[in-house]
């Protein structure tokens, strides 16, 4: 422990000897009047809201530490001069310098004792002991938050402000809080793709990790403000593949991926969730493959002089009892009777409602004078039996009128 001690104050007398120098010569510089106790309240102001940051759960450790190091450089440039093309005096600098070497240990020993592990030192029995004592105290930042709020409630144009509270209230699981805390944030700001994002997740969580009616109404919002958001597309993905539109799961996830740094735990999560919707995907593919009805379309002589060039031919088929939505349907030009066709799940309407997932449907075929899917008095159809979803060689007369 001594030699580390010795080491640390041998590497702050090597940095000082380093940056004092320039600060106490008495030649004129270039720059303009440097303003060293304006920056440094600036500096350290900063260093106690990234404290808050911390606190309030807006930053994590690792972005913490990352802001430290800024402010660390931040202090090394404040001892040069600042381009300008005006000439005054170095009359500030020795007030500099003994500021900065009062300061910049202070500062690099606060830094260490905050963010470093002074247990690593220890010997082996006492670090065991001390990592069982936990890093952060959820009482104290549950303390911290409350206060935010109670600030907050004095401060209802405070976007920023009431920002971090619904964040920090999210962070504790506060989902009722958080929820109103958002809604009070967007009701003050601009249309903004992030909050309604976080929003959306947290009613999702709200409603027991069901991301149906309002979390999804307010993603596609999100996507139409910025459809590069990433928090709106990973969310989009997970909502798609909850109906299993594995597609669409994978278009969202596949456009987010882009917008992530390679390798990041983010990246590596989405990967993760691409990996899943893919194979389903292909799961469906296969099944769409194995599950096919295929027959012909017949007319019946007597209607064969109501059909005119220009008629749209639908070939359908459905479930008999249970929604009336087809479950496949092909469409084709009604002149050159008889047809062939094949239904599979590769022509659904929905893929909430495919061909595979009925053992039993119904075919039909419709002559549409309008080429509109929904039927109209005039059209001419026909339909069959209830039958197998893997049926061959299926004949469909159509032999009627629609009234």
């Amino acid at each position: 422990m001594i030699i580390f001690w010795i080491a640390i104050a041998g590497l702050l007398c090597l940095a000082l000897g380093l940056l004092l120098p320039p600060l106490l010569r008495r030649e004129p510089v270039i720059g303009t009047e440097l303003e060293p106790r304006g920056n440094l309240r600036v500096l350290q102001d900063q260093f106690r809201q990234v404290n808050e940051d911390l606190a309030s759960g807006q930053l994590t450790a690792e972005q913490h530490r990352g802001a430290v190091v800024e402010l660390e450089r931040r202090v090394l440039e404040e001892s040069g001069p600042y381009p300008s093309s005006q000439l005054v005096p170095h009359r500030n600098a020795p007030r500099t310098a003994l500021m900065l070497s009062v300061l910049f240990p202070l500062l690099t020993l606060g830094l260490y004792a905050k963010l470093g592990n002074l247990n690593a030192l220890a010997p082996l029995g006492q670090q065991v002991s001390q990592a069982a004592e936990p890093e952060v105290d959820l009482a104290q930042v549950t303390a911290l938050v409350d206060q935010l709020g109670q600030r907050m409630a004095g401060e209802p144009n405070n976007l920023e402000g009431w920002t971090k509270l619904a964040r920090a209230y999210a962070m504790l699981q506060r989902y009722d809080q958080a929820k109103q805390a958002f809604e009070h944030a967007l009701a003050i700001s601009a249309p903004d793709a992030q909050l309604l994002a976080d929003l959306a997740d947290v009613l999702a969580l709200l409603q027991g990790k069901n991301s149906t009616g309002e979390p999804e109404q307010l993603i596609q919002r999100a996507l139409q403000i910025d459809p590069q958001n990433v928090k709106a597309l990973a969310l989009a993905g997970s909502m798609a593949l909850d109906r299993k539109d594995f597609d669409e799961a994978v278009r969202h996830w596949s456009a987010a991926l882009k917008l992530v740094p390679a390798g990041s735990e983010v990246a590596q999560a989405i990967e993760s969730s691409l990996a899943v919707a893919r194979s389903e995907t292909n799961t469906v593919s296969a099944g769409a493959a194995a599950v096919h009805i295929s027959g012909t379309v017949r007319l019946a002589p007597a209607l064969a002089s109501r059909v005119s060039a220009g008629d749209t031919l639908f070939i359908f088929a459905r479930a008999p009892e249970g929604p009336r939505m087809p479950l496949a349907i092909v469409r084709a030009p009604a002149q050159g009777l008889p047809l062939s066709f094949i239904l599979d799940d590769s022509s659904a309407m929905s893929p909430q409602t495919r061909l595979s997932q009925f053992k039993s449907v119904v075919l039909g075929a419709r002559i549409s004078k309008s080429g509109q899917a929904m039927p109209q008095s005039g059209d001419l159809v026909g339909q069959t039996g209830a039958m197998g979803h893997n049926s061959q060689g299926v004949e469909i007369l159509i032999d009627a009128v629609q009234p």
